[in-house]
């Protein structure tokens, strides 16, 4: 069983000579979990919600918002045009926050149409309805869409108590792959979820460590192997449990005498935390997320996540990650016919679940 205490955390070690292998058992191959994130609505009733007095919005080209580079009171911010002001004013908006951070410096890009200052997540304290309040911003003419700031939950992930159990991988010829290669260390997997344990030794000496020679160069401080966007800090550790088992079946290292057998057994994890402690992740941390790991060097992005809202803000994140970086998602765990998102955008590679049979 995948366990999150750091003795005993059973998970899948991981090879990169199959990476894309790897990050697709990432998702529900069994239809069980130790994690306890918040339990969505039953499949005939998926879920959509999203965070109160909250909006994404991108503005046309040539309309100008100038603000410090982390949130900042509306109040702070120059706007150019005065009737996106009194909006802000009547909505009593007290954040106004660009959601991307400048590319990462020396390193190639796909975010290049994501980086523009363009999105923007913004907050406000009027008790006006959260669909009225984007109405009256998106009817605006310096407006090209607004939408809520949804939420995703996780999805399932394996959990067997040992190789013996875990009938995915000769299924997947696993032991076959492993006799050409277990895998090469300059293979980085953006694992966007909950976090990571960070003593777990089947975690030692694998996580991303960022090459930045300037700390400030992707204007992230202090990331040395990630970043937290949920706290907007460097701590990386797992309150929820799911992250690390994601990162455990992805590339725990392998042939330790530690856990069981699994996959990629050399790539490096960059555990980039989107998930809150609760198991609510919002569109707008997941976007932003996908970004740095895109924009950072990730080679696989994972994400063991998702929701039944699409959003404009995700898809044109992960349109531009795909460009360099091949991006895997979970097709959810509800027995529903909805398209369930990030995993039914195009640019995404959907796993759906198998039984032993």
């Amino acid at each position: 069983m995948l366990r999150v205490s750091t003795r005993r955390l059973t998970i899948i070690r991981c090879g990169a000579a199959l990476t894309l292998i790897a990050i697709l058992l990432l998702t529900t191959l069994v239809p069980t979990s130790t994690a306890t994130p918040v339990a969505p609505p039953p499949a005939d009733t998926p879920w959509i919600d999203a965070a109160p007095h909250t909006a994404l919005i991108k503005l046309r080209p040539g309309t100008q918002l100038s603000s410090p580079p982390t949130s900042a009171p509306v109040q702070s911010v120059t706007r150019s045009d005065p009737s996106l002001t009194r909006i802000l004013d009547q909505l009593g908006a007290t954040t106004l926050e660009p959601l991307f951070a400048p590319p990462a410096r020396g390193l190639a890009t796909a975010t290049a149409a994501t980086t523009d200052q363009q999105i923007y997540r913004l907050t406000w304290d009027s008790p006006l309805a959260t669909e009225q309040a984007i109405q009256l911003l998106a009817d605006h003419p310096a407006v090209l869409y607004a939408e809520p700031d949804y939420y995703a939950r996780p999805t399932r992930v394996p959990n067997d108590a040992n190789y013996g159990q875990q009938w995915a991988l000769p299924k997947i010829n696993a032991p076959a792959a492993w006799n050409v290669s277990t895998g090469a260390s300059a293979t980085v997997i953006a694992i966007i979820d909950s976090g990571i344990d960070l003593d777990h030794p089947d975690f030692a000496n694998r996580l991303w460590v960022n090459p930045e020679t300037n700390d400030a160069d992707n204007g992230f401080l202090g990331d040395t192997n990630g970043w937290n966007f949920v706290t907007n800090s460097a701590n990386l550790s797992d309150a929820n449990g799911h992250g690390s088992e994601v990162s455990g079946v992805a590339a725990a290292t392998g042939n330790n005498g530690l856990g069981i057998a699994g996959l990629c057994w050399q790539c490096q994890i960059m555990p980039v935390v989107a998930m809150q402690p609760d198991g609510l992740a919002n569109y707008s941390d997941i976007a932003r997320a996908i970004q740095y790991a895109a924009s950072n060097g990730a080679d696989v992005i994972n994400l063991s996540l998702g929701g039944y809202a699409e959003s404009a803000t995700l898809r044109e994140a992960l349109r531009e990650a795909a460009i360099t970086t091949v991006i895997v998602a979970s097709a959810g765990n509800e027995d529903s016919s909805r398209p369930f998102y990030p995993a039914a955008y195009p640019e995404v590679l959907a796993v759906a679940a198998v039984d032993s049979n």
